[in-house]
């Protein structure tokens, strides 16, 4: 439903309403931005390139995460694809 005179928080309550409602998600996303962003650091790029590669790593890995729900594949795997997706790298 599309706020017609939202708030300056109502993005944030529907933030954080998703968060709750989709932990392994949120977990598999979080995983995914740190591990790209402390693989990118590492190899020495620039904080852009890093940060272009974990945001990049986090659309992948919900992406995955969208078609493993979709299919019924077992949710405790979800970090674990996180964690996968940010250490190969999107590169």
């Amino acid at each position: 439903m599309i706020d017609k005179n939202p708030d300056s928080l109502s993005w944030l309550s529907r933030t954080l309403q998703n968060t709750i409602a989709y932990p392994y998600a949120t977990w598999g996303g979080s995983t995914a931005f740190l591990a790209a962003l402390w693989s990118a650091a590492k190899d020495g790029k620039g904080w852009c390139a890093s940060l272009f590669a974990a945001i990049l790593a986090v659309v992948i890995t919900l992406s995955v995460l969208a078609v493993m729900r979709k299919t019924g594949l077992h949710e405790e795997w979800m970090p674990l694809v996180g964690m996968l997706v940010g250490f190969v790298g999107a590169d």
